[in-house]
């Protein structure tokens, strides 16, 4: 806290800002030579109450500057160290690491939520209940890890047990004094698959284009099917369905696009050779 070395400065003035003297006039100095030697004397600090404030409050200052944290951590006598999971996704992160799990219960290491507070509980209690249609727990990774770090000493093991979704790690990442093993995991229910779009390539053929998106990004993928691969239905429009998609209707019309070139001829060259290459890649009329 080197702020607070700024208390030298209510020192400083404090002794700068010193009573100027007063001239007395006398008839006569006889009597004031002796004294006169005797000027030089020990200063003595004078309104030291004023002092004091003035020192308080460059102390307060310096300490609100260094952000102090309050830091509680629990008692962990005779503990071997601490599992976490989060409560809404507990059977599912079980299910993916249960051997190191049950190895870590074995040697008495306790379970906690990974949530304000991590509450202690039963591993096989709380697996027993419906935990996993509770809504879903938003807090930032890294505000529960900076928590977390104030709670639990340096020394104890920590075995932690998340989804790698992005949104959680939001904020400042935190500066961790922990024995912390993280253990990251892609869920199930993050990856998805639908099929986007679908539209006539020929007289007897459809091209269906299917959509995958997940914790890293969104992909597509073409794949050309004739109709017997498909099931048709006979309303209007076309609706196609492919196995494990919902329904989507086939554009059976063909795309017409004009170019205006004005002046650039080169340009527009371009441009048309770079729609031909997507009809080509696309297969679309």
């Amino acid at each position: 806290m080197f702020s607070a070395a700024g208390i030298i400065i209510p020192v400083i003035i404090h002794l700068w800002n010193r009573k100027q003297g007063k001239t007395l006039k006398v008839g006569s100095i006889s009597l004031l030579t002796e004294s006169y030697k005797q000027q030089a004397k020990n200063i003595q600090l004078k309104e030291r109450l004023l002092l004091l404030l003035r020192s308080l409050i460059v102390l307060l200052l310096a300490f609100l500057i260094s952000h102090p944290v309050w830091n509680k951590q629990r008692n962990i006598e005779g503990q071997k160290g601490w599992i976490l999971i989060e409560k809404n996704a507990l059977k599912e992160t079980y299910a993916r690491f249960h051997p190191l799990i049950d190895s870590l219960i074995f040697q008495k290491y306790e379970f906690h939520f990974f949530y304000d507070g991590f509450q202690k509980s039963e591993l096989s209690e709380a697996l027993k209940e419906k935990t996993d249609s509770l809504s879903v727990n938003n807090i930032s990774y890294w505000r529960l890890l900076s928590s977390l770090n104030q709670q639990v000493p340096a020394s104890l093991p920590v075995y932690l047990f998340t989804t790698n979704s992005i949104t959680r790690f939001t904020g400042k990442r935190p500066e961790l004094a922990m024995n912390l093993q993280w253990y990251l995991y892609t869920p199930k229910d993050s990856v998805s698959q639908w099929l986007a779009k679908a539209y006539m390539m020929g007289k007897d053929s459809v091209r269906l284009v299917s959509a995958t998106s997940g914790p890293f990004g969104r992909s597509f993928a073409f794949k050309s099917a004739p109709f017997n691969e498909i099931i048709l239905s006979q309303n209007p429009g076309l609706p196609v369905s492919y196995p494990a998609h919902k329904q989507v209707t086939v554009d059976t019309g063909t795309l017409k696009l004009t170019i205006f070139t004005d002046k650039y001829f080169t340009d527009a060259s371009y441009v048309k050779a770079a729609l031909e290459a997507i009809r080509q890649y696309t297969k679309r009329k």
